[in-house]
Formats: structure tokens, sequence, C-alpha cells
């Protein structure tokens, strides 16, 4: 087994820093803006997502979180406004949306659903192939 770190930069000057194992990325998954900030970061096992995904905007701000199993969405996914300030969480159940909060900009919930019809995470990929993830509103 061989473990090792590769870069990459990017034409819009951004550059990323992956850890692989026998070639598949295992470990930290990280892409930079041109100013050196972290933009995304994600926990990767055997080539999966497992672990933490996170987006940050150039201000630093986290703008996004979700945790996977095995490549599936599992626990509570976060969406937050460009300043920090939750926006809108969705809960996972290995894959299934089970609940969804939505709050305005003071924090208060002004949705609370729990999904009667679960939508699996592995349907959403035609959907959004890009992410993987419905947006479910």
């Amino acid at each position: 087994m061989k473990k090792y770190i590769e870069t990459k930069e990017y034409d819009d000057g951004s550059r990323g820093r992956f850890e692989k194992l026998n070639g598949k990325h295992d470990g930290l998954w990280q892409i930079f803006y041109p100013n050196g900030k972290i933009k995304w970061e994600r926990q990767m096992s055997k080539g999966l997502d497992h672990g933490y995904s996170r987006k940050f905007n150039q201000d630093d701000y986290l703008v996004e979180e979700r945790y996977y199993f095995k490549d599936v969405l599992d626990g509570c996914s976060k969406i937050f406004d460009d300043m920090g300030r939750l926006k809108e969480e969705t809960f996972f159940d290995m894959g299934y949306a089970l609940r969804e909060k939505v709050y305005d900009a003071e924090g208060n919930v002004i949705k609370d659903e729990t999904k009667d019809n679960l939508v699996s995470y592995d349907a959403t990929k035609l959907l959004n192939p890009q992410w993987g993830f419905l947006k479910l509103i």
C-alpha cells in the first residue's frame, strides 16, 4: 500500500491537495482559492466520500457542510448564508432525507418539515450530478 499526496494547479489560480492510497482518494481532499484560503475540503476513504465535506466562501465563512458514510449522505447537512449564518438543515439517514428545517436571517425556524415520501440521495445524483444532492424545499 502506497500513501502519497498529490497536488494540482487549476487555470483559475486555485490549487488542490489530495491524499491518496493506491491511486484512490483516501484522507483529506482540499481545494484552495488563489489567495490560499480553503475553498472546499472533504474526507475520503478508498475513493468514496466518508466523513465531512465543507465548503467555504472567499471570506472564510462556512457555506455548506455535509456528512457521508461510504458515499451516502448520513447525518445533518447544513447550508449557510455568505456570513456563515445557518439557512437550512436537512437530516439524512443512510441517504434518505427525513426532515428539513429552514431559518430566517435572525436564526428563527420558518419551516420544519418531516419528509413523508423519503428521497434517496442516490436518486438525486441523476438530477444534479455535480453535487449529488437535491435541495428539498
